[in-house]
């Protein structure tokens, strides 16, 4: 395969397409307008019209740069690392994700392979005014560590051990809000979804689309959530093998959508615990996307905190938050997703999981540092040939 229809085949997805559609409609208001009230089929063509020319300029431009044009060619793998190589994709995910079409606001969403890319924010939306406030704190300290962000809060938490326990704002309000932390500080968002009715309603806010770790083999809301064209991110169930992730992520894929991403969050050990197996880091890369250590969820105790007047509650092991990380972003993970909260011991959710604001730049730096002298995401060659003096 050449290089420009390489590169071409990689990004001509929906997303692509709809970032064009986005810059067309913001820079030409006119001819966005007709394009966006035209057949569906008109808008398609178009829009892939667009993106090519636009990928054929920038290949040609780079091609240029690198001397490909001019007698030093120099492989393709060199001149687009992370872009043209089908099997790097679990190491570089990078998409345009065109987000509320009626104000034309664009968000481009970069993961870069080195260190690593953060999802952070609260548990749940508690109020509008609390995740205003953390999302401005976070993008601070993502922004000071170079560290690419993206906002994660859950507009209801639908599996909660007691039916009496806070869940959040609902659907309608709580994508209000995480919509308003997106214009406000235009970082992209990641929330998650209970139901297939839900997709199509959080695909026009959210840029990640989370499926929960109970509902990582539910096909049916695999689906609804792969057909929105945002990035999907399955949580790995506490009762599965990391091989079953290799299903759930071409179940995306076989929906159409290439942006996959599977995520690491414990396994259950006993009735009230849970364990992080290191190895399922390295086997979840046979889905062939990013893999991504949730740090906070992966520390709870399931049930285990026995309620006044009865009924239980989810324990955590908030102090081994740092333990797991470090192995993580040693092991070579690609994104590190994590619960951060202003006031842990007075979170309505998840609270003895949720990592204190306060020490998250503390805890990133270090990271970092690990990250930086870790060969983690590359594969150990292991020469097994007789050795001789």
């Amino acid at each position: 395969m050449d290089l420009p229809t390489s590169y071409c085949r990689f990004f001509l997805n929906s997303s692509s397409a709809q970032y064009t559609l986005g810059f067309v409609t913001r820079f030409f208001p006119s001819s966005g307008k007709k394009l966006l009230s035209g057949p569906r089929i008109q808008r398609r063509v178009l829009t892939k019209l667009l993106t090519t020319i636009a990928i054929l300029i920038s290949v040609t431009l780079t091609a240029l740069r690198h001397g490909f044009l001019c007698g030093t060619f120099q492989p393709a793998q060199e001149l687009f690392p992370a872009a043209i190589n089908v099997a790097a994709f679990h190491r570089t995910l990078e998409l345009s994700a065109f987000c509320d079409a009626h104000k034309c606001r664009l968000v481009k969403i970069s993961f870069c392979r080195e260190p690593f890319f953060l999802l952070a924010g609260p548990n749940v939306i508690e109020s509008e005014e609390h995740v205003l406030k953390m999302a401005r704190h976070l993008k601070s300290v993502a922004s000071k560590l170079g560290l690419p962000l993206v906002f994660k809060s859950s507009f209801d938490k639908a599996n909660r051990t007691s039916s009496k326990s806070f869940r959040g704002p609902g659907l309608e309000e709580g994508l209000k809000i995480l919509e308003k932390v997106k214009v406000t500080y235009d970082i992209p968002i990641v929330t998650d979804v209970h139901e297939s009715y839900q997709c199509e309603a959080v695909g026009r806010v959210a840029d990640i689309i989370q499926i929960p770790a109970f509902l990582c083999r539910q096909t049916d809301l695999l689906v609804a959530a792969a057909k929105t064209g945002r990035i999907i991110n399955i949580k790995k169930g506490q009762f599965c093998a990391p091989s079953v992730m290799v299903n759930s992520a071409e179940k995306i894929r076989l929906a159409g959508n290439q942006n996959v991403m599977v995520c690491e969050r414990g396994t259950m050990f006993g009735y009230n615990d849970l364990i992080v197996d290191p190895r399922n880091l390295e086997w979840m890369r046979e889905a062939n996307c990013p893999v991504v250590a949730d740090i906070t969820h992966s520390l709870q105790q399931p049930a285990g905190k026995k309620l006044e007047g009865g009924g239980v509650a989810s324990g955590g092991l908030r102090e081994l938050i740092p333990c797991i990380a470090r192995t993580c972003v040693a092991v070579g993970v690609d994104g590190i997703f994590m619960e951060v909260h202003d006031d842990p011991l007075n979170a309505p959710v998840d609270g003895p999981t949720q990592w204190p604001l306060r020490q998250l730049e503390e805890l990133l730096e270090e990271l970092i540092a690990i990250a930086r002298v870790t060969k983690g995401k590359k594969p150990f060659k292991i020469d097994l040939t007789p050795f001789r003096d």
